[in-house]
Formats: structure tokens, C-alpha cells, sequence
């Protein structure tokens, strides 16, 4: 039978051999499924985007955009979003930003079509 300081021990050198923490995954921005397939494809250069922020965060959000080299287009409080022009190589820091909700493409919506 081991003693209690045996134990104890045991457990401190346990403790000294355990690996290292790993980070936690990277937290990004959801981005719509069209900004995925660029994405996905790798392209570059400059892209006509609408970020949606957090409560509270359009104008943090709007802040780091600029700071990243974006081009404000057009401000919409109302649904506390922000169009800008960004460079894709700086897309991923934006959707690091904690205030940014989602990332979609700014171009033009299809209509649905209907059921019959």
C-alpha cells in the first residue's frame, strides 16, 4: 500500500508529464455561402462586402475595417451593418474582430422563385 506522500508524488510527476495545452480553435466571423467559395477558391484582390455586427458594435467594427485598409461604402444602422470594399488577404483579421456577427458578399440578390 502506497503512503499518502507516495501518492502525492505520484501525482505531482503525473502533472509534470502532461502535454502541453492546446489553443482553442480560432474563432471566426460566419461567412455566406458565396464568400465561402472565394474563399475556398483563393481569390484575391479586392471585394465588395457587407459585415454585419454585434449589439453595440457597428461602429468598433467599422473602426477595425478601416484600419485594415477598407473602404466604407455605406453605413445601415438599422440592420447594424457596414458595406465596405476590403482586400481579401485582410478578410480573415475582420472576421477575428469579436463584434463582427457574419461577412457576406455585396452583390446582387436573385429572387426566389416560387412553388407552383
Amino acid at each position: 500500500m502506497m503512503s499518502m506522500t507516495g501518492l502525492a508524488l505520484v501525482l505531482v510527476l503525473c502533472a509534470a508529464q502532461a502535454p502541453p495545452s492546446v489553443d482553442p480553435p480560432e474563432s471566426l466571423a460566419p461567412v455566406d455561402m458565396r464568400l465561402r467559395a472565394e474563399i475556398d477558391k483563393g481569390t484575391q484582390g479586392i471585394a465588395r462586402l457587407i459585415v454585419r455586427a454585434k449589439k453595440d458594435q457597428l461602429a468598433a467594427v467599422e473602426e477595425a475595417a478601416v484600419k485594415l485598409g477598407a473602404e466604407v461604402l455605406s453605413r445601415h444602422a438599422f440592420i447594424s451593418s457596414v458595406s465596405i470594399k476590403l482586400d481579401m488577404e485582410h478578410l480573415r483579421a475582420l472576421r477575428r474582430h469579436p463584434g463582427v456577427a457574419s461577412i457576406s458578399i455585396d452583390g446582387p440578390v436573385e429572387p426566389m422563385k416560387e412553388k407552383r
